[in-house]
């Protein structure tokens, strides 16, 4: 096995010798000759880049996006102090008031979203959901679902 190659890897030589190299955690195809491949091989290259882990995940695009949804949080916050309103996500719901969230989890089954209104809700400053502000959240998160005509179970 070439000295410059992890000894933990099994596969290394035979990978080599096919015609891949290794590049951050990933093994990609050599360059070769021909526009389609060289693309190909840019584009598997990028991929290497771009997963987790990665390069250009860990120091380009993972800051980018995280300031994105910063910025975007801040203004959802800004908003609720105007009124209140949820933001939908594929398992649950966040609802925003005076500054400040809630979690309510509401997943797709089938083709109606199941409101888990029995499990554990807190204020995003970690004070506890009480007995009338969970009744409360809840049932504007029904209106809300019912005014976008979308079917929805509360589940026990």
């Amino acid at each position: 096995m070439s000295p410059d190659l992890p000894p933990e890897d099994p596969f290394a030589e035979t990978m080599m010798k096919a015609g891949y190299e290794r590049i951050e955690s990933a093994w990609v195809p050599r360059p070769v000759a021909g526009s389609r491949k060289v693309i190909r091989t840019l584009g598997h290259w990028l991929a290497a880049a771009l997963a987790p882990g990665g390069y250009l995940a860990n120091r380009l695009l993972m800051p980018s996006l995280e300031a994105l949804f910063r910025g975007r949080e801040r203004k959802r916050l800004a908003r609720s102090h105007e009124r209140p309103f949820f933001a939908g996500g594929r398992d649950s719901f966040t609802y925003y008031e005076r500054g400040r969230t809630v979690d309510v989890h509401a997943e797709f089954v089938g083709n109606e979203r199941r409101i888990y209104h029995q499990s554990a809700m807190r204020w995003s400053d970690g004070v506890d959901l009480s007995g009338e502000e969970r009744q409360r959240v809840v049932s504007e998160l029904c209106t809300y679902l019912t005014a976008r005509r979308t079917p929805w179970h509360l589940s026990p």
